[in-house]
Protein backbone atom coordinates (compact mmCIF):
# COMPACT_ATOMS: atom_id res chain seq x y z
CA UNK A 1 0.00 0.00 0.00
CA UNK A 2 3.03 2.27 0.93
CA UNK A 3 5.75 3.48 -1.40
CA UNK A 4 8.53 4.68 -0.02
CA UNK A 5 12.14 5.26 -1.14
CA UNK A 6 14.61 2.76 -0.61
CA UNK A 7 16.66 5.37 1.37
CA UNK A 8 13.76 6.10 3.84
CA UNK A 9 13.40 2.69 3.86
CA UNK A 10 17.13 2.51 5.30
CA UNK A 11 16.40 5.21 7.76
CA UNK A 12 13.63 3.69 8.95
CA UNK A 13 14.82 0.39 9.78
CA UNK A 14 18.48 2.28 11.06
CA UNK A 15 16.26 4.27 13.87
CA UNK A 16 13.73 1.21 14.17
CA UNK A 17 16.72 -0.95 15.30
CA UNK A 18 18.12 1.75 17.44
CA UNK A 19 14.41 1.96 19.40
CA UNK A 20 14.82 -2.15 19.64
CA UNK A 21 11.17 -2.04 17.56
CA UNK A 22 9.76 -3.54 14.15
CA UNK A 23 9.70 -1.31 11.43
CA UNK A 24 6.28 -1.51 10.92
CA UNK A 25 5.82 -0.60 14.63
CA UNK A 26 7.40 2.72 14.08
CA UNK A 27 5.68 3.36 10.68
CA UNK A 28 2.69 3.08 12.08
CA UNK A 29 3.30 5.49 15.21
CA UNK A 30 4.47 8.57 13.16
CA UNK A 31 1.87 7.69 10.76
CA UNK A 32 -0.81 7.75 13.66
CA UNK A 33 0.82 10.91 15.22
CA UNK A 34 1.27 12.94 11.70
CA UNK A 35 -2.48 12.25 10.61
CA UNK A 36 -3.69 13.19 14.67
CA UNK A 37 -1.42 16.48 13.75
CA UNK A 38 -3.42 16.72 10.52
CA UNK A 39 -6.95 16.37 12.15
CA UNK A 40 -6.27 18.71 14.75
CA UNK A 41 -5.28 21.27 12.12
CA UNK A 42 -8.09 20.50 10.25
CA UNK A 43 -10.51 21.35 12.92
CA UNK A 44 -8.74 24.18 14.23
CA UNK A 45 -8.87 25.62 10.86
CA UNK A 46 -12.47 24.78 10.46
CA UNK A 47 -13.14 26.80 14.06
CA UNK A 48 -10.80 29.43 12.75
CA UNK A 49 -13.39 30.37 9.59
CA UNK A 50 -16.17 29.97 12.26
CA UNK A 51 -14.89 32.79 14.23
CA UNK A 52 -14.03 35.21 11.24
CA UNK A 53 -17.74 34.37 9.87
CA UNK A 54 -18.66 35.24 13.68
CA UNK A 55 -20.00 31.69 14.53
CA UNK A 56 -17.99 31.46 17.19
CA UNK A 57 -17.03 33.74 20.08
CA UNK A 58 -13.79 34.08 21.83
CA UNK A 59 -13.31 34.49 25.64
CA UNK A 60 -10.52 35.80 27.98
CA UNK A 61 -9.07 32.75 29.69
CA UNK A 62 -9.00 34.33 33.40
CA UNK A 63 -12.75 34.94 32.38
CA UNK A 64 -13.20 31.19 31.69
CA UNK A 65 -11.31 29.69 34.39
CA UNK A 66 -13.14 32.09 37.17
CA UNK A 67 -16.45 30.73 35.77
CA UNK A 68 -15.46 27.20 35.74
CA UNK A 69 -13.61 27.37 39.44
CA UNK A 70 -16.70 29.71 40.81
CA UNK A 71 -18.36 27.44 43.49
CA UNK A 72 -20.61 30.39 44.26
CA UNK A 73 -22.53 30.29 41.12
Amino acid sequence: MLNISPELEQHYQVVAQQMNKPVSELVNSILTERLEDLLDILAAEKVLKRIDAGLEEIRDWEDVKKELYDVEG
